[in-house]
């Protein structure tokens, strides 16, 4: 509530077009993607701040090195931002493994949906969601839907998570940013978030108590409240809804 929000496919995903190279690990290119994006939106004086998840956070502080100025502000939760030290520890490819297993054609949209009900990370999403998942990341086929990012193509985005350099920059970041992240038991970007957070001259941090890297996914209501409370502390105008505690 209060802001005129835009959400954007990335290449390969939902209803966008494909990678002419069918790879996605250039995170640089997505970068560029977005910027191009930023500049068809209609926008007011104040300008547009980006919100963004995983992937999507990352990309967000990318666009901003390359094109300082482009945001107001960013909300970033779990970012895959990773310190040198971090990035040279052994890589756990398990994920990147699995994507490139996953199984891309169901029966039916349903069939789709409840094969993915029980399974990690799906099961802890909020209801609605798992079924709008299913709805915009596939595409029927003659004989039932497919997932529009294959398992495949999915593992090569997880391999350029350690290959692009927005690390050194985020000293260089000129705007307000809140990092926000599940509790450090849940491991991976929960453990690197305040780090991120540290190294940005106007960084703010927020620690969410009972989500898991998927949180906004989880709470949606609890991340949208907190970030219309953070963007609107960070100075961008919008309505703020009192309804959780600042970041510490």
């Amino acid at each position: 509530g209060g802001y005129r929000c835009w959400a954007v496919d990335m290449r390969g995903h939902g209803a966008s077009g494909p990678s002419p190279t069918r790879r996605y690990d250039d995170w640089d290119l997505a970068a560029a993607d977005l910027l191009a994006v930023v500049d068809a939106l209609p926008t007011a004086s104040g300008g547009v701040a980006g919100v963004g998840h995983s992937f999507g956070a990352a990309t967000l502080v990318l666009a901003e090195q390359a094109r300082p100025g482009t945001f107001a502000a960013l909300w970033c939760y779990e970012p895959i931002i990773r310190s040198d030290e971090v990035a040279a520890a052994p890589g756990d490819p398990s994920i990147g493994d699995v994507a490139r297993h996953r199984r891309n054609r169901f029966d039916s949209a349903a069939a789709a949906v409840a094969r993915f009900a029980p399974k990690p990370p799906f099961r802890t999403w909020a209801p609605g969601l798992l079924e709008a998942y299913v709805a915009t990341a596939t595409r029927p086929t003659p004989d039932g839907v497919e997932l529009v990012l294959s398992g495949p193509e999915e593992a090569t985005c997880y391999e350029g998570a350690g290959r692009h350099g927005a690390w050194p920059g985020l000293a260089t970041l000129g705007l307000p940013v809140t990092v926000a992240a599940a509790p450090l038991e849940t491991g991976g970007p929960a453990t690197w978030a305040q780090a991120v957070a540290d190294a940005i001259p106007a960084g703010r941090f927020r620690r969410f108590a009972g989500l898991t890297h998927f949180g906004p996914l989880e709470q949606p209501a609890v991340v949208a409240a907190a970030i219309s409370d953070d963007l609107g502390a960070m100075g961008f105008p919008g309505r703020s809804t009192g309804a959780v505690t600042p970041p510490r």
